[in-house]
């Protein structure tokens, strides 16, 4: 277990597609045109907060590997410091900047996959995956790796008995993902609202349009999904989000209650080797 002076944090794997193909340049191109610096900011969600791939660096002799931090900035926004006796204060920041929160991560070029450290404070999945849709919606999406390739077990498999999904909708429909995915949402709907839990089971003896199939991969590609489960009429069983590889990896704090930047590449590193025959099922099966 984990000393006060240490930290456990958890590791997602995502793989890069772009119209659902995985033979894709672009993050390495974004990556690779701005080595030893960022790449620009882009406000998503609020104008008051930006993403933004900062302190690119090739991380291999081959160049295939890339590292980088994922950082969420919040600006027009002033912090407080205070003790259990005295008041509270505020701290100053310089001019132009704003509180920044990090996701570390690595990218492997020749499986176009991004070992991404989690951080409940600063982006998700889906923060990650806008960001690469920026400054216009390029058709890119992150695929969770899963522990089985039940993407194609959905696809290849027999006609739909149920389908479940649990997602949120975007708030409004700005954004060319928004207006990429609003219609599959209204496909399982039927309306507009804000949140969508449904279940869809079909008559007995008769099977859900294959159309579903599709849509369900889609949905559960782009982020905002939280359930997506298929059960089909052979009564197998796929669940598209809860099957995902997961990895781990602690280092040491600093003064400062942070890590070195370089700790945390190398146990993104570690994370990727701990979960190396997982991932040599879903890239190579």
């Amino acid at each position: 277990m984990a000393t006060s002076s240490q930290r456990t944090y958890k590791v997602d794997f995502y793989h890069v597609q772009q119209d659902q193909v995985a033979d894709t340049d672009h993050v390495r191109n974004l990556l690779s045109a701005h080595v030893g610096g960022h790449a620009p900011a882009h406000s998503i969600d609020s104008p008051d907060i930006q993403f933004q791939i900062r302190d690119i660096a090739i991380a291999s002799a081959s160049g295939n590997i890339y590292k980088g931090v994922f950082g969420r900035l919040r600006h027009n926004e002033t912090p407080e410091q205070a003790s259990a006796t005295g008041a509270d204060a505020d701290v100053q920041l310089l001019p132009g900047y704003g509180l920044v929160e990090k996701n570390h991560f690595l990218f492997f070029g020749d499986l176009n996959l991004i070992v991404f450290q989690r951080n409940a404070h600063a982006g998700r999945n889906s923060h990650l995956q806008a960001y690469l849709n920026q400054p216009l919606f390029s058709h890119v999406s992150l695929t969770q790796v899963l522990t089985t390739d039940c993407y194609g077990k959905l696809l290849g498999g027999d006609a739909l008995k149920k389908v479940e999904v649990s997602l949120r909708k975007p708030a409004a429909a700005l954004q060319q993902e928004d207006t990429f995915l609003s219609p599959l949402i209204d496909q399982f709907a039927g309306t507009k609202p804000n949140h969508v839990k449904v279940v869809l089971s079909a008559e007995k003896g008769n099977s859900l349009p294959d159309s579903f199939k599709d849509s369900l991969v889609k949905l559960s590609r782009f982020g905002r999904t939280r359930v997506a489960r298929a059960v089909l009429v052979d009564d197998t069983v796929v669940d598209l989000l809860l099957d995902r590889v997961v990895g781990s990896f602690t280092v040491t704090l600093q003064a400062n209650g942070r890590a070195l930047p370089q700790d945390m590449f190398i146990g993104l590193a570690s994370a990727k080797d701990q979960c190396a025959d997982e991932l040599q099922t879903f890239f190579h099966p």
